[in-house]
């Protein structure tokens, strides 16, 4: 018998250890509020691209090549 969710996804987290205070959400609007904010999204998508690996072909798995 399976049993039924009684609870929705979203409550799966944990409870914020404080919440955000007035303060937080005006530095947090100062940290965002950029006018190079595209410029700094396409410089870490740039460098994350760098991080996905090439396939390394060694002659054992040279057969794969032709699959993908």
């Amino acid at each position: 018998m399976t049993r039924a969710r009684t609870t929705p996804a979203y409550s799966d987290h944990a409870a914020p250890l404080s919440p955000l205070r007035d303060r937080d959400l005006v530095a947090l609007d100062e940290f965002f509020d950029r006018d190079d904010l595209l410029d700094l999204e396409q410089d870490v998508n740039r460098h994350l691209l760098r991080l996905f690996p090439e396939p390394c072909w060694e002659d054992a798995l040279s057969f794969l090549k032709d699959y993908l």
